[in-house]
């Protein structure tokens, strides 16, 4: 004769803004549809902030690309992990978002600092560089996935003047101005 215990595993998932602002305090909130969790860890990407709160809010105290970790536990001690990434953008002058018809949104962090999100429609990997105005490429990120990205472009070392970020997907191409202070 056997015993079978049955073992509950959770499941970490949570949404939450993916995008705020320092004039908003930084301010984000989460959501957590976790299921079979007796309790959360969150940690929060900046070296600072944790919780065990369920369903947190959070205020980042600078700019930058935050890598959100929910860590679900069940009664038995299985876990779980659920990531998502969080912007922060600073109040900077320039370009603060712009769109385009290929899916992509590129965001203004600070000054020198960008992001490009979004689902690009052009095929399942695409090329990213940044250019300066002769052509010459300055930052050569290769082949990335072209779902959920959320890729940071730091140009806070080079001279100041306009730079061109370049999408190249399988038959489009997708080229922002970046102007750096």
């Amino acid at each position: 004769q056997f015993t079978i215990n049955v073992i509950d595993f959770p499941v970490a998932q949570f949404v939450g803004t993916d995008t705020t602002y320092m004039s908003n305090s930084g301010l984000v909130t989460f959501t957590n549809s976790s299921t079979n969790s007796t309790s959360n860890t969150w940690d929060f990407g900046d070296m600072i902030g944790t919780s065990t709160a369920i369903a947190p809010s959070y205020n980042y105290i600078s700019a930058g690309v935050y890598t959100v970790t929910l860590i679900s536990q069940s009664n038995s001690g299985c876990l779980d992990t659920a990531t998502q990434k969080v912007v922060v953008i600073n109040n900077a002058t320039g370009i603060q978002t712009s769109t385009n018809s290929m899916g992509l949104l590129l965001k203004t962090i600070t000054n020198n600092e960008f992001v490009i999100s979004g689902n690009y429609t052009d095929g399942d990997k695409v090329q990213i560089s940044v250019n300066d105005i002769l052509g010459k490429t300055i930052l050569d990120l290769g082949y990335v996935n072209s779902q959920n990205m959320q890729i940071p472009i730091d140009l806070s070392s080079v001279k100041p003047g306009v730079y061109y970020l370049t999408i190249n997907g399988d038959k489009n191409k997708v080229v922002f101005k970046l102007p750096v202070k």
